[in-house]
């Protein structure tokens, strides 16, 4: 299944990235998509399909991912399009269907996202919030 994440800190948007699940997300470079950010752990939560379904699975991480605003225990079953939340790290989730095309007019996707869309590996590098205080791994 192929997914565009937009990516906001603090609701401002900084990045759209295309992935494919599995991917796990994470501070690690061996993360599918690797986000640069002291609220994300080191191999954080991962987004899977099952049964034509998304889910998205927490990995015992330190600050937790959030869903509805509540940290989730268990997989979460994901809309088509759909929010969580690592700290004040927001991931808008969308699925992309095998016949769609992306409104390029609408998400300006840079010469990197496109590169990585058929990678196993994308990065994101956030700016760090001098007002938050999370606790590193």
């Amino acid at each position: 299944m192929k997914l565009k994440f937009s990516i906001f800190v603090d609701d401002i948007y900084h990045v759209t990235r295309i992935v494919v699940t599995p991917c796990v997300i994470g501070r690690s470079k061996k993360s599918g998509l690797t986000v640069s950010h002291q609220a994300v752990s080191r191999k954080h939560c991962e987004l899977f399909e099952q049964d034509n379904t998304l889910y998205l699975r927490d990995h015992n991480s330190l600050n937790g991912t959030y869903y509805n605003g509540e940290m989730i225990d268990h997989d979460v079953a994901l809309s088509n399009v759909d929010e969580f939340s690592i700290g004040e790290v927001h991931f808008r989730t969308e699925i992309i269907t095998t016949n769609e095309q992306l409104d390029t007019t609408q998400v300006e996707l840079d010469k990197e996202t496109q590169q990585s869309e058929n990678s196993a590996h994308t990065l994101v590098e956030l700016p760090e919030l001098s007002s938050v205080t999370m606790m590193e791994h």
